[in-house]
Protein backbone atom coordinates (compact mmCIF):
# COMPACT_ATOMS: atom_id res chain seq x y z
CA UNK A 1 0.00 0.00 0.00
CA UNK A 2 1.22 3.09 -0.79
CA UNK A 3 2.50 5.56 2.17
CA UNK A 4 1.77 8.79 0.61
CA UNK A 5 -1.45 10.45 -0.03
CA UNK A 6 -1.49 11.38 -3.72
CA UNK A 7 -5.25 12.34 -4.28
CA UNK A 8 -7.40 13.89 -2.08
CA UNK A 9 -11.05 12.43 -1.99
CA UNK A 10 -12.53 8.88 -3.71
CA UNK A 11 -15.10 6.90 -3.60
CA UNK A 12 -15.49 3.46 -4.40
CA UNK A 13 -18.79 2.01 -4.99
CA UNK A 14 -21.86 1.38 -7.79
CA UNK A 15 -23.90 4.12 -9.04
CA UNK A 16 -27.04 4.06 -7.60
CA UNK A 17 -29.67 5.33 -5.49
CA UNK A 18 -29.02 9.68 -4.70
CA UNK A 19 -24.67 8.40 -4.87
CA UNK A 20 -24.68 10.33 -7.76
CA UNK A 21 -26.30 13.55 -6.51
CA UNK A 22 -24.77 13.64 -3.21
CA UNK A 23 -21.15 12.95 -4.88
CA UNK A 24 -22.07 15.99 -7.78
CA UNK A 25 -20.18 19.08 -7.70
CA UNK A 26 -17.68 17.80 -5.09
CA UNK A 27 -14.52 19.34 -6.35
CA UNK A 28 -11.38 16.67 -7.09
CA UNK A 29 -12.22 13.59 -6.20
CA UNK A 30 -11.96 10.43 -8.05
CA UNK A 31 -15.14 7.88 -8.61
CA UNK A 32 -15.00 4.26 -9.31
CA UNK A 33 -17.41 1.27 -9.74
CA UNK A 34 -20.04 0.05 -11.77
CA UNK A 35 -22.23 2.88 -13.48
CA UNK A 36 -19.44 5.61 -13.10
CA UNK A 37 -17.02 6.94 -16.01
CA UNK A 38 -14.19 5.12 -14.19
CA UNK A 39 -15.87 2.17 -14.55
CA UNK A 40 -15.42 -0.94 -12.28
CA UNK A 41 -12.15 -1.84 -10.32
CA UNK A 42 -10.72 -4.90 -9.04
CA UNK A 43 -10.36 -5.64 -5.42
CA UNK A 44 -6.62 -5.02 -4.92
CA UNK A 45 -6.72 -1.75 -7.26
CA UNK A 46 -9.25 -0.26 -5.25
CA UNK A 47 -7.47 -1.11 -2.05
CA UNK A 48 -4.64 1.18 -3.44
CA UNK A 49 -6.64 3.67 -4.55
CA UNK A 50 -8.06 4.08 -1.53
CA UNK A 51 -4.69 3.62 0.28
CA UNK A 52 -3.76 6.80 -1.65
CA UNK A 53 -5.97 9.30 -0.59
CA UNK A 54 -6.53 11.86 2.17
CA UNK A 55 -10.44 11.17 2.46
CA UNK A 56 -12.47 8.33 1.34
CA UNK A 57 -16.04 8.30 1.57
CA UNK A 58 -18.63 5.33 2.47
CA UNK A 59 -22.42 5.60 1.89
CA UNK A 60 -24.43 3.45 4.31
CA UNK A 61 -27.57 2.97 1.87
CA UNK A 62 -28.18 -0.30 0.13
CA UNK A 63 -29.99 -0.18 -3.85
CA UNK A 64 -33.13 -0.73 -1.83
CA UNK A 65 -32.73 2.56 -0.27
CA UNK A 66 -32.01 0.81 3.36
CA UNK A 67 -29.00 2.14 5.43
CA UNK A 68 -26.67 -0.49 6.49
CA UNK A 69 -23.25 -1.53 8.54
CA UNK A 70 -21.21 -2.19 5.19
CA UNK A 71 -18.09 -3.60 5.13
CA UNK A 72 -16.66 -0.15 3.43
CA UNK A 73 -15.71 1.38 6.25
CA UNK A 74 -13.59 -1.05 7.28
CA UNK A 75 -11.95 -1.48 4.23
CA UNK A 76 -11.22 2.55 4.32
CA UNK A 77 -9.65 2.24 7.61
CA UNK A 78 -7.79 -0.77 7.15
CA UNK A 79 -6.31 1.73 4.48
CA UNK A 80 -5.12 4.29 7.19
CA UNK A 81 -7.22 6.84 5.15
CA UNK A 82 -10.37 8.90 6.75
CA UNK A 83 -13.26 7.65 6.50
CA UNK A 84 -16.55 10.09 5.97
CA UNK A 85 -19.12 7.49 6.07
CA UNK A 86 -22.77 8.08 5.76
CA UNK A 87 -24.36 7.97 8.90
CA UNK A 88 -26.15 4.79 9.79
CA UNK A 89 -26.79 3.71 13.65
CA UNK A 90 -24.50 0.72 15.02
CA UNK A 91 -21.51 2.28 13.08
CA UNK A 92 -20.79 3.94 16.90
CA UNK A 93 -20.33 0.09 18.38
CA UNK A 94 -17.34 -0.54 15.54
CA UNK A 95 -15.72 3.31 15.42
CA UNK A 96 -15.34 6.38 17.78
CA UNK A 97 -17.14 9.06 15.85
CA UNK A 98 -15.02 11.91 15.19
CA UNK A 99 -11.79 10.07 16.86
CA UNK A 100 -11.80 7.22 14.26
CA UNK A 101 -14.10 7.59 11.47
CA UNK A 102 -16.05 11.19 10.75
CA UNK A 103 -19.48 10.76 9.87
CA UNK A 104 -22.16 13.03 7.26
CA UNK A 105 -26.13 12.97 6.95
CA UNK A 106 -26.66 14.95 4.10
CA UNK A 107 -24.81 16.74 1.66
CA UNK A 108 -24.35 19.99 2.82
CA UNK A 109 -22.15 18.34 6.04
CA UNK A 110 -20.37 15.78 3.57
CA UNK A 111 -19.38 18.74 1.55
CA UNK A 112 -18.38 21.01 4.78
CA UNK A 113 -16.55 18.14 6.37
CA UNK A 114 -14.53 16.82 3.10
CA UNK A 115 -13.59 20.70 3.19
CA UNK A 116 -12.56 20.81 6.99
CA UNK A 117 -10.33 17.62 6.80
CA UNK A 118 -8.66 18.91 3.96
CA UNK A 119 -7.61 22.15 5.27
CA UNK A 120 -6.32 20.31 8.49
CA UNK A 121 -3.86 17.53 7.72
CA UNK A 122 -2.49 17.07 11.64
CA UNK A 123 -6.52 15.93 12.58
CA UNK A 124 -7.16 14.29 9.30
CA UNK A 125 -4.01 11.79 9.92
CA UNK A 126 -4.73 11.58 13.46
CA UNK A 127 -8.11 10.21 12.85
CA UNK A 128 -7.15 7.91 10.09
CA UNK A 129 -4.58 6.38 12.61
CA UNK A 130 -7.15 5.58 15.15
CA UNK A 131 -9.43 4.59 12.39
CA UNK A 132 -6.35 2.34 11.27
CA UNK A 133 -5.35 1.22 14.57
CA UNK A 134 -8.82 0.45 15.95
CA UNK A 135 -9.29 -1.76 12.58
CA UNK A 136 -6.18 -4.17 13.24
CA UNK A 137 -6.68 -4.40 17.05
CA UNK A 138 -10.77 -5.77 16.43
CA UNK A 139 -11.98 -5.65 12.71
CA UNK A 140 -9.67 -8.43 10.71
CA UNK A 141 -11.30 -11.38 9.62
CA UNK A 142 -9.45 -13.27 11.70
CA UNK A 143 -10.79 -11.35 14.89
CA UNK A 144 -14.28 -12.05 13.47
CA UNK A 145 -13.50 -15.80 13.08
CA UNK A 146 -11.95 -16.13 16.42
CA UNK A 147 -15.19 -14.61 17.46
CA UNK A 148 -17.01 -17.12 16.07
CA UNK A 149 -15.38 -20.51 16.28
CA UNK A 150 -15.90 -19.49 20.23
CA UNK A 151 -19.42 -19.48 20.39
CA UNK A 152 -19.70 -22.48 18.64
CA UNK A 153 -17.54 -24.32 20.52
Amino acid sequence: MPAEKTTDITFVGQKYGDREDMLNGIQGILIYGLGWKNGFIPYPNMAEIIASSKISISFSKGADGNKQIKLRPFEICACNTLCLCEYTEGIEKFYEIDKEIVVFNDKAELVHKLEYYLANDAIRKEIAQNGYDRTMREHLWKHRFSKIFKEIK
